[in-house]
């Protein structure tokens, strides 16, 4: 039993040095060989992936600006499944590799665009689909999530501005990221009457003592240094908009009718509260 299990351990050994030499790789060469070359990598960074091996790959090109910038590292993994949102690695009916998200689905047809790109979207069979992108990781080793609740709230918002574009990522920066989001939105709901929101399904509000906060039913940790509390006016926001598509002026009107205020205070307190919500994922943008 004991020699059994040295030779497991061994096993496991030689499995992980292989994938650390092709994580080294690709992290040291990817960005300057050839196209031929990259593709024995990323080929090669896929079989270690369907072992169920992470795998860091830089990225190149700015097809996923704003969410995922020109050599910046993100992890590949397995996945059973894809959905609507989901980044990527997809190896094209032309023979080539992209990072892009999925935009839309029709059974096993599947529909790419970059988040950086203006026009031009890739069609390919869900077989094409290779891994799937949930973190990129930052400077100092950290891994940033692609997939939680802010940034699936971002990536719905960046869709529907889709003929802006070309504007918007002039103005980009990523020292004012948080800004720039918030700002957006606040410019989107109010300008774009048939923006239409609603509170994400695994959102509920749980009383404690006194105080009514605001948690999600998928998290596997609740962090109590940081609960969002709701007055009572969030509060009555929040479950009129449960299971509702709703723009902002229908959200302004059932505050009003509720609390009998003005119009254009009304119209402020909803920006800020779903501004707030917005930026914690809480809200989710489904159509215009």
């Amino acid at each position: 039993m004991q020699k059994d299990l040295v030779q497991i351990t061994d096993n496991m050994k030689r499995k992980y040095i292989s994938s650390f030499m092709i994580i080294a790789a690709i992290a040291c060469h990817a960005l300057s060989i050839g196209a031929q070359t990259d593709d024995e990598i990323i080929n090669a960074a896929i079989s270690f992936v369907n072992d169920g091996i992470t795998v860091t790959l830089p990225v190149k090109g700015k097809s996923m600006t704003p969410f995922i910038m020109n050599g910046e590292n993100v992890l590949l993994e397995k996945s059973a499944k894809y959905d609507v949102g989901d980044i990527v690695l997809a190896h094209l009916p032309e023979k080539r590799f992209v990072i892009h998200r999925v935009f839309s689905r029709k059974g096993d047809s599947i529909t790419l665009m970059g988040d950086g790109n203006l026009l031009g979207k890739e069609h390919c069979h869900l077989d094409s689909l290779k891994a799937l992108i949930r973190y990129k990781i930052d400077d100092k080793g950290n891994k940033i999530p692609l997939c939680s609740d802010s940034q699936k709230a971002r990536s719905e918002l960046w869709r529907v501005c889709l003929s802006q574009r070309e504007m918007l990522l002039s103005k980009f920066s990523q020292g004012t990221e948080n800004s720039f989001w918030e700002e957006l939105f606040r410019t989107c709901i109010i300008s774009e009457g048939k923006l239409k929101l609603t509170i994400r399904p695994v959102y509920e509000t749980k009383k404690i003592g006194n105080k009514i906060i605001l948690i999600s039913k998928e998290s596997d940790n609740i962090d109590f240094s940081s609960l969002q509390s709701l007055n009572e006016t969030a509060s009555f926001l929040f479950s009129s908009m449960k299971r509702k598509q709703l723009n902002l002026s229908e959200i302004v009107e059932i505050l009003m009718k509720e609390y009998d205020v003005d119009k254009q205070i009304a119209t402020k307190d909803c920006v800020n509260m779903l501004t707030t919500w917005f930026a914690l994922g809480v809200i989710r943008i489904d159509s215009i």
